[in-house]
C-alpha cells in the first residue's frame, strides 16, 4: 500500500490502518531495532522496542507529511531512536548484564573455571558502570559508537555536534575510562 493511502487509512480507520502498517513494516522495524540493540538486549527488549516504535509513529501521525518523506524512512528513524534509548537504558540499569548469565553458563559448559567466569563478569560490570557514570553526552557517544557501531558523523548529526567535537569527546572519555580502569586494576 502506498504512503498516502496508508496514512489516510490510519486516520480514517485506525484499527485497520495500524494492522496494515504493522503487516507491511514489522520485519523492517524488527531488523532496525535488532541491529541497533545488538547483543545488548533480549528478545523481549526488541519486541517492546518495536511496539514502542509503532506506537510513537501512530502518535506522531499528524506530523507525518508524505511529501517530505516516506513512511518507511520515518518509521525507521523512530525505531532507530527507540533502540538507542533502550540500549542506553539497559546500560544505565545494568540490564545488559542479563546476557552475561548465558555466556557464563556457556563458559562453564566449556570447562572454564567458575573463578574466571566471575572475574570476567566483574570486569564487564565495572566497564558498564564506568560508562554509565560518564554523563551526557559522553555516555551516549561511547554507547552509540562502540556498542551500537555508529559512525562519528551519525552521532554528531543526532546530537547537534560537529564530527570533530564527537571525536574529541570520544578520545577524552576513553582516556578517562582507561585511567579509571588502570586504577581499579592496580
Amino acid at each position: 500500500m502506498r504512503d498516502r493511502e496508508l496514512i489516510e487509512l490510519l486516520r480514517r480507520d485506525p484499527e485497520r490502518g495500524f494492522r496494515q502498517l504493522t503487516d507491511q513494516y514489522t520485519g523492517l522495524v524488527w531488523s532496525v531495532v535488532r541491529a541497533r540493540l545488538g547483543e545488548a538486549g533480549t528478545r523481549e527488549d526488541v519486541e517492546e522496542c518495536v511496539s514502542d516504535a509503532f506506537a510513537a509513529f501512530y502518535l506522531s501521525l499528524d506530523r507525518m507529511d508524505p511529501d517530505s518523506g516516506t513512511v518507511k524512512a520515518y518509521l525507521c528513524a523512530i525505531a532507530r531512536h527507540k533502540a538507542i534509548d533502550r540500549c542506553e537504558a539497559l546500560v544505565r540499569s545494568g540490564g545488559v548484564l542479563s546476557l552475561e548469565a548465558e555466556s557464563e553458563r556457556a563458559a562453564l559448559a566449556d570447562e572454564f573455571s567458575v573463578e574466571e567466569a566471575f572475574i570476567s563478569a566483574q570486569r564487564r560490570r565495572a566497564v558498564i558502570e564506568a560508562v554509565a557514570a560518564l554523563g551526557y553526552p559522553d555516555r551516549e557517544i561511547i554507547v552509540r559508537k562502540f556498542l551500537l557501531g555508529e559512525s562519528s558523523r551519525s552521532v554528531a548529526e543526532d546530537l547537534g555536534m560537529t564530527v570533530s567535537a564527537v571525536d574529541t569527546r570520544t578520545h577524552r572519555a576513553l582516556k578517562r575510562l582507561r585511567s579509571e580502569w588502570e586504577e581499579t586494576e592496580a
